[in-house]
Order: structure tokens, then C-alpha cells, then sequence
């Protein structure tokens, strides 16, 4: 790849990075002096959301990922940091 054929997609991942950055200020602004959140979030919907649509993205190439995760696991903090 040539630095010119480079170029886009280095800019691409560069405004998804900033949009990110954007992302998380913006939302510790808003939250201001107060605690993180303490809320349970499972993991396991998530992953069977992205395990789902992965398959379908590489069904025609004879992709199939499986999950095995215990129900139990979960996530501490905000939900959009899962899925974001």
C-alpha cells in the first residue's frame, strides 16, 4: 500500500480515535465530581449479539464462531462501554 492509498484510512482511523476521545470527555463532563457507576452489566447478551452478527457477515465464507461464557460474568461501569 502507498503512502497516498494510505492516507484515507489512516484519516478514517484517525476521526474514529478523536470521535472516541469526543466520546468519553463528553461523558465525564456531564458526570462531573460524582462516582463512576457500580451497575452490573452481563456480558453474555453482548457477546452473543456480536457472535451472531459475525456469523452472518462470514456466513458465505464458512466462518462459525461459538460462544461459551458463563451467565454469571459481568461488567462494572457504564453499558456503552461495552458496546461502543
Amino acid at each position: 500500500m502507498s503512502v497516498s492509498d494510505a492516507e484515507p484510512v489512516m484519516l478514517e482511523q484517525i476521526s474514529r480515535i478523536s470521535q472516541q476521545i469526543g466520546y468519553y470527555l463528553h461523558r465525564a463532563s456531564m458526570r462531573g465530581g460524582t462516582l463512576l457507576s457500580r451497575e452490573l452489566h452481563p456480558v453474555a447478551p453482548l457477546l452473543d449479539n456480536l457472535t451472531s452478527a459475525l456469523n452472518k457477515v462470514y456466513q458465505r465464507k464458512g466462518v462459525n464462531i461459538s460462544l461459551d461464557i458463563s451467565p454469571e460474568i459481568s461488567f462494572v461501569g457504564e453499558q456503552n462501554d461495552l458496546s461502543r
